[in-house]
């Protein structure tokens, strides 16, 4: 999304799959993630969210030399992840909310608490764009999981909790 909002040449070409839904090729996911972790403010770590999601995502990933120390999966039922992904807000600032947790006035448009810029729903976050994500995960990433278990470096977390418990429980089980 940092592409997109840059308006490379990359970024452009992500848009237009992003805009129908649909999920980014592993090259351009492999060549986003090459670069970016290039950067500087990457030099002492880094967390991917969403990424790999394929296995041509995961080698890709693994032909840049750098080795995962953990892959955190959160499990929660595809009807959950069909409210809240169809109650998601996003802010341009990249501050995700989920509507059902902002108390909002009816008629009264809901800002940010980071920047208080205008929140606004993801073009995909349809019924029928979310089906394909949930098929997609069922078809690609859960090959992706069955790596990192087998690697042993998979740690999975109950992510129907409220969000303090889940972000507690990932730091205690990192060990952080």
């Amino acid at each position: 999304r940092k592409q997109i909002a840059a308006g490379t040449d990359l970024g452009k070409r992500v848009a237009a799959v992003v805009a129908e839904g649909g999920m980014v090729p592993n090259g351009i996911m492999n060549e986003i993630i090459a670069g970016r972790i290039q950067e500087s403010d990457c030099a002492n770590g880094y967390i991917f969210d969403g990424y790999p999601r394929e296995l041509g995502q995961l080698e890709g990933y693994d032909r840049t030399g750098e080795k995962l120390t953990h892959a955190i999966l959160l499990t929660i039922s595809e009807a959950e992840v069909m409210s809240r992904l169809s109650e998601r807000l996003v802010c341009i600032c990249g501050q995700s909310f989920n509507g059902r947790e902002l108390q909002i006035e009816p008629g009264a448009e809901a800002l940010c608490t980071a920047c208080e810029g205008a929140l606004q729903r993801r073009k995909d976050d349809n019924p029928e764009s979310i089906q394909k994500r949930i098929v997609h995960y069922h078809a690609q990433t859960e090959r992706v999981v069955d790596v990192y278990r087998q690697r042993g470096i998979l740690v999975e977390i109950n992510g129907e909790l409220p969000i303090p418990e889940v972000h507690a429980e990932i730091l205690n089980r990192l060990g952080v």
